[in-house]
């Protein structure tokens, strides 16, 4: 397994676990790198239905992630807002999802919008998912282990 660095950002540790030879080195690495913006994003991935959410318009960020102004990390309350405004305030949502995509690093960017339109995390299956988090996966019955 690779060294701990908490300082990574949540592309930097899906690209970690992708590099894992095996499944139980994986959920190994996820566990080691759990954290509250992990287990938002894995949250949110697989538990919350983000399809009505428009996607606005954005240049993505090319700076590096430790010189952005925001990351998913930071952005939280700014996604949860979003989300949650969706319906009765879908320029609130545009806004903040503006924001939060011009601030983060561009591959942060691409693995929110990728969240938001359903797609999943490539190299990670929702088994791996399931068995480093399997408190978001109680109710999953389905025994899908779909990517």
């Amino acid at each position: 397994m690779a060294v701990f660095n908490s300082n990574r950002t949540i592309p930097e540790v899906f690209e970690l676990v992708n590099q894992q030879p095996t499944n139980e080195d994986k959920v190994k690495v996820l566990r080691a790198y759990e954290s509250k913006q992990l287990r938002w994003f894995v949250y949110n991935m697989y538990c919350v239905d983000w399809s009505d959410v428009k996607i606005p318009k954005y240049k993505p960020n090319h700076r590096p992630p430790e010189i952005c102004n925001a990351s998913i990390k930071s952005s939280l309350t700014r996604l949860e807002a979003a989300y949650k405004n969706n319906n009765n305030n879908p320029k609130l949502t545009n806004k903040l999802l503006d924001l939060i995509l011009h601030e983060v690093s561009a591959k942060e960017a691409e693995l929110l919008v990728d969240m938001i339109k359903g797609r999943k995390v490539k190299g990670v299956s929702k088994k791996v998912f399931k068995t480093a988090f399997p408190s978001f996966f109680q109710e999953d019955q389905d025994g899908d282990t779909e990517e």
